[in-house]
């Protein structure tokens, strides 16, 4: 049997791994392709971009070597969500003081939701497009060439 489940968790053996190793390297691991399911019954199901990307990063993380997959809780620590941010710990309680994110009291630790965390995530991410993109209009304005 290609693939078998010991304690939970789903074992895949050679061929399965390879076949994946396959599909990685033809479509690629980051590709926006279509991915389509075809139920027993014949019905075609077209996964959604993200949900596709997702499965297209799961084969490309079997054929790269043991891959665990898990959902993310509601809440995480402060390391956690440093980890999740890129950023150090210390400045990720800056980042709370100054009011960027909002931290929930348990105790005597702090907890943000994770979705707080990856919305933080994301609009850091795009602060740094902007800022990149507005840098090379400054160069292309200036004509500065490397």
């Amino acid at each position: 049997m290609p693939v078998t489940e010991i304690g939970g968790a789903l074992v895949a053996d050679e061929e399965i791994l390879q076949r994946a190793a396959e599909v990685s390297a033809s479509v690629g691991a980051h590709g926006t392709v279509d991915v389509v399911l075809e139920a027993p019954s014949g019905e075609r199901i077209v996964l959604d971009p993200h949900l596709g990307g997702f499965v297209l990063r799961v084969l490309d993380g079997l054929s790269n070597g043991p891959l665990s997959i898990t959902g993310l809780p509601e809440q995480v620590t402060t390391t956690i969500a440093a980890d999740m941010l890129g950023i150090s710990r210390p400045t990720l309680m800056k980042r709370i003081a100054a009011g960027d994110i909002r931290a929930l009291r348990v105790g005597s630790h702090s907890r943000l939701r994770t979705e707080d965390v990856l919305r933080l995530r994301d609009q850091d991410a795009e602060a740094r497009r902007a800022a990149f993109e507005k840098l090379r209009r400054v160069e292309e304005e200036a004509d500065i060439r490397d």
